[in-house]
């Protein structure tokens, strides 16, 4: 369960939705797939305080628009790692400056491929915001990015996580399971248990929730408005609005994102 860029597959119909199709259309106009908000981001980024010549690692990384930051205020020479391509080639376009100078590396490939042909390579800091699905589950990101980050390096994590206990009705609505989330404090703990020391995490607001989903809800009504006969557009719908549905009733009050800001040992 992946409440950003994954949505799940939907079949049943004649033409068979392609879904990162479908999370792009839904992402226009969205610099950051996620709810957290600019001025968050802007304060992680801040407290980074990374030192001259460092290196960054980003984990399903979208748009790039955390590295392009990150490139802008230190001069970090940046790797995004992004396994889906209509993200890749906007992330192209959006930072070709920071390409042409050397300060971003944008790699098409899943995180599992990537680290598996670096073994060795680590970063002054690595990053995986709304991503933890590319290593199966949170507990599973922390390891691999531990791996990968040089000592007293500092990690950066968007995750989600239970406001309260789900209601059994919302986890149907989701097609999740309890046990995918933990709480905002075991987020924290997770990392501690690692060996990580937490310097910084937060959480969003309703409004920044709210600002995420109705534009994503809105991209997506919008974009079958104008092209009502595309083959997608029955499951796009269905997609789109079942999630709407999900938000309405449960999630909302339900479901959060942290993001969390940790320094390696060493």
């Amino acid at each position: 369960m992946n409440p950003f860029r994954t949505p799940q597959s939907y079949h049943g119909y004649p033409h068979p939705m392609d879904r990162t199709r479908f999370s792009h259309i839904a992402h226009r106009g969205l610099l950051l797939c996620n709810p957290a908000g600019s001025t968050r981001v802007d304060r992680a980024i801040q407290l980074l305080q990374l030192p001259p010549n460092a290196t960054a690692l980003d984990i399903g990384a979208g748009k790039c628009e955390w590295l392009a930051r990150i490139a802008t205020r230190y001069q970090t020479r940046c790797t995004a790692i992004e396994p889906a391509h209509p993200f890749a080639e906007e992330a192209r376009g959006l930072h070709a400056n920071h390409i042409a100078s050397g300060l971003l590396t944008i790699i098409e490939s899943t995180a599992s491929d990537y680290l598996a042909s670096h073994p060795t390579t680590t970063f002054d800091t690595t990053l995986c915001i709304g991503s933890s699905h590319a290593f199966e589950t949170y507990h599973k990101t922390l390891d691999n990015l531990i791996k990968h980050t040089k000592p007293g390096g500092t990690l950066i994590l968007g995750e989600g996580y239970w406001k309260k206990k789900p209601d059994p009705a919302y986890l149907k609505l989701l097609g999740g399971e309890e046990s995918e989330l933990t709480s905002h404090a075991a987020n924290i703990q997770s990392a501690i248990d690692r060996g990580l020391t937490p310097l910084w995490c937060t959480t969003v607001t309703d409004d920044e929730w709210d600002e995420y989903e109705w534009t994503y809800s809105r991209n997506i009504e919008n974009f079958i408005r104008d092209h009502p006969t595309d083959p997608d557009a029955p499951a796009m719908l269905t997609r789109s609005r079942n999630w709407r549905n999900t938000v309405m009733n449960g999630g909302r009050d339900t479901l959060g994102f942290g993001l969390y800001l940790f320094r390696a040992p060493g």
